[in-house]
């Protein structure tokens, strides 16, 4: 049975992001993950109960669900007529024998976006794969076979453009026809790019090295020139600060991945439970009060004196001060059973596909589940460290229930067979107390006696993940985050 996954990776500066895959198993009416994450942060950091509330939390993160990009090879995208290229053909023509209907223009906006989103997957997992085998024989054909066969790509999608560029077409379908040819040139180079520097950092003992350097620049010039001929502003310029390239580039990239996102309406989960307890605190609060006062005014006090005022002032103290205690109690009880917020993610026809629920928490080590304290693992010099300060340990917990046949009609004719939860957490909270990032310290030198020299000072913090699918086997994942007050440094997955 397929399992999540998860990816973290630095984002920026001061967010990294965790990414999350759902697989569909399709035997299932409804498939339930469950994700917990525990992040330890030393106490110097001071990001406790008192300092880091739910709502910091959830502030700092940003979070969206898509429908998983349809995996298909580099070489598949065209040899078939099943394939990404041929779905968008017909849907093409389509559009060309009936430009006005609103069903066939959908077809044609989402299969030219998918055709996109497919592609760029393909382009980036084909390059990954060339990077982990440059050091074999067979690399230099593989690499000329990948700029091959991303060239032709090129051109037969830039072929079909002949089917909607007729009189009667509306402007805005061959413009998104365009945007997509612009985008797909930014991002076959931008893979191009990273092969190109992964070859610079191979040993130059490879006598083939030099040449396919060359080759791959000459394939990037190349694009570069069919932009600027096709008057598309992303030309990147020495004597520019490209920033129109950057900005369209984001913008295009977030048009062609909208196809495979899902629309979400959040809200607050167990308002009425909330509610309900906070009225039974108030009530049994009530009670109190009441019964002390009809037993002074009519077993004690037959009429009003000062006694039995004072009685009655104390009667309502005693009140809110258990009102306010039952409502913590109650409240405390309830909490394990109901969570933060409840988002309803639903297809872009509105139809529901599923239930995600997140609860936040601070927890005490003695409550770590057993699993989770040994992967935490501590080495020696951080219980040293540990023990002097200690440590806060927050717990996020994740439920997505998904349902399997409204998933499955999402975009019916593509394999579309899992999810992705893409999660960006913005850490700027956690450096508010940190020290200054470097720190100067002394060594000895042969020449000037002693020197002076900069040292770094960091911050770590861990995090464990463990995903459970429909109840059956656990998987567990832990990393490293080393942090300073000028961001994040790195993320190290542990074994």
């Amino acid at each position: 049975m397929p399992e999540v996954y998860e990816t973290v990776k630095i984002h920026d500066k001061y967010q990294f992001e965790l990414k999350f895959t759902y697989p569909l198993d399709r035997r299932r009416d409804t498939n339930e993950y469950q994700v917990d994450t525990y992040v330890f942060l030393p106490n110097n950091l001071y990001i406790n109960k008192r300092t880091y509330s739910a709502d910091d939390f959830y502030g700092d993160l940003h979070k969206y669900i898509r429908l998983r990009t349809p995996v298909v090879h580099l070489a598949s995208m065209s040899a078939s007529p099943d394939s990404p290229m041929s779905k968008l053909e017909d849907a093409m023509r389509r559009l060309a024998e009936t430009p006005d209907d609103p069903s066939v223009i959908q077809t044609y906006e989402d299969r030219l976006k998918m055709f996109c989103s497919i592609m760029k997957s393909a382009l980036r997992d084909e390059e990954g794969n060339l990077e982990r085998g440059l050091a074999s024989a067979s690399a230099p054909a593989a690499v000329r076979n990948y700029l091959k066969q991303a060239d032709r790509l090129l051109e037969d999608f830039r072929e079909l453009m002949h089917i909607v560029r007729f009189p009667d077409i509306d402007r805005k379908r061959l413009n998104l026809f365009r945007l997509v040819d612009e985008f797909l040139s930014i991002t076959v180079n931008k893979y191009r790019y990273r092969l190109y520097l992964a070859l610079e950092r191979c040993p130059e003992r490879y006598e083939w090295l030099e040449a396919l350097r060359g080759e791959i620049a000459a394939a990037l010039r190349h694009e570069v020139d069919y932009r600027c001929g096709c008057g598309y502003p992303t030309v990147p310029s020495k004597n520019s600060d490209n920033e129109e390239l950057v900005y369209r580039e984001n913008i295009l990239k977030k048009v062609m991945a909208s196809v495979l996102f899902l629309r979400s309406d959040t809200r607050r989960d167990g308002v009425f439970m909330t509610n309900l307890v906070f009225g039974i605190a108030a009530g049994i609060a009530m009670t109190f009060a009441t019964i002390v006062t009809f037993l002074s005014q009519n077993l004690i006090f037959q009429e009003f004196s000062l006694t039995f005022c004072i009685i009655v002032i104390v009667a309502y103290m005693g009140k809110d001060r258990i009102k306010e205690l039952g409502r913590s109690y109650l409240y405390s009880k309830l909490k394990s059973h109901i969570y933060d917020y409840k988002t309803r993610i639903r297809s872009t026809l509105g139809k529901e596909v599923g239930i995600c629920r997140e609860s936040f928490a601070f927890i005490n080590e003695s409550r770590l589940p057993p699993d989770i304290a040994r992967l935490r693992n501590k080495d020696y010099i951080s219980e040293l460290e540990n023990g002097i300060v200690g440590e806060d340990i927050i717990h996020s917990k994740e439920v997505l229930t998904l349902h399997s046949r409204n998933c499955k009609e999402i975009y019916s004719d593509f394999n579309v067979d899992g999810l992705v939860d893409i999660v960006r957490f913005n850490v700027r909270h956690f450096l508010a107390k940190m020290d200054n990032p470097v720190k100067e310290i002394f060594m000895p030198d042969e020449v000037a006696g002693v020197v002076k020299v900069q040292a770094k000072r960091t911050y770590k913090i861990h995090l464990i993940i463990q995903c459970r699918m429909n109840g059956g086997r656990e998987s567990y994942a832990s990393f490293r985050l080393t942090l300073a007050r000028n961001g994040i440094k790195r993320i190290e997955r542990l074994a």
